[in-house]
């Protein structure tokens, strides 16, 4: 899918537009708005929520920071805001010689983003589950919740499943869903690792 490729491009020139445009400007706002005696603390606040949602807007488009974050780090990053509204957990069982390729590590965080961002929208969870795991040089990633479950044959042609589908098969990867109406979803994805 060459949209998506261009999609990626996009979202790294928005992202840089983000914080080196907008933040900037943003904060050259705020400083002088410290500077005014006639400024409130509920502008202010309202001013430091806009910077903070602009802040997470601009890692979210684009992940460079996964070149510092292991994959475990960058998933409990991007889930850390959620555990205010949602009971979470993650374990992970990866050992620490195992080394991820960066565009296995990318695409694989791109496909979490999606299956989080659809539990969000459309599953009505108050639960989620995240397990990593490694076994026989492969990286399975599994995410469940306890929401009202889908057909996955009813929503297989939309953007969100063309993109998961497009990144799994850059991977190499297999996956599937498991869901039943009214009894959440489970979703696995294994990918494997070459030149381990």
């Amino acid at each position: 899918m060459q949209g998506l490729n261009f999609a990626d491009s996009e979202r790294k020139r928005i992202s840089g537009e983000l914080h080196d445009n907008v933040s900037s400007k943003l904060a050259v706002l705020q400083y002088k708005l410290c500077r005014s005696s006639d400024c409130s603390k509920e502008v202010l606040n309202l001013l430091n929520n806009v910077m903070y949602t602009v802040r997470n807007l601009s890692h979210n488009l684009h992940t460079p920071f996964l070149d510092k974050l292991s994959l475990l780090n960058a998933i409990q990053d991007f889930v850390f805001p959620l555990n205010k509204v949602l009971d979470i957990k993650i374990e992970s069982c990866i050992p620490e010689n195992v080394l991820i390729p960066q565009n296995h590590k990318f695409q694989l965080f791109r496909i979490f983003q999606e299956i989080i961002n659809n539990i969000l929208k459309h599953a009505n969870a108050s639960q989620i589950r995240i397990s990593l795991r490694y076994a026989k040089n492969h990286i399975n990633l599994l995410v469940s919740d306890n929401g009202i479950g889908f057909n996955y044959n009813n929503c297989s042609t939309n953007f969100g499943m063309e993109s998961i589908r497009f990144r799994a098969k850059k991977l190499n990867a297999k996956y599937k869903f498991k869901s039943i109406k009214g009894h959440g979803t489970l979703f696995i994805i294994s990918v494997p690792l070459t030149n381990q």
